[in-house]
């Protein structure tokens, strides 16, 4: 529902997870290396819905982008708990 909706989908895997296959459309911001708040705010306002989204249950990087992005005031933040795997 998100998806057809439009949402921005926030890929935070390791580049090679992402070379190897992503949501369409999404935007990758690597957790460790580039995902910040500007860099955050240079794709999606703070009033947009995004969701975040890496390797599924074994893998934390999604729910610390969701955790940031409330802290940096985004309001329309969705943690993808089942990630690119589903």
């Amino acid at each position: 529902e998100l998806f057809d909706g439009g949402a921005l989908f926030v890929d935070t895997r390791k580049n090679s997870d992402w070379d190897a296959g992503r949501i369409p459309d999404a935007v990758h911001l690597e957790l460790k290396s580039n995902f910040t708040e500007d860099t955050l705010a240079g794709v999606v306002s703070k009033d947009e819905s995004l969701v975040c989204y890496c390797n599924g249950h074994k893998c934390m990087r999604s729910s610390k982008c969701s955790i940031k992005a409330v802290e940096w005031g985004f309001s329309k933040v969705y943690y993808y708990r089942d990630g690119f795997p589903a």
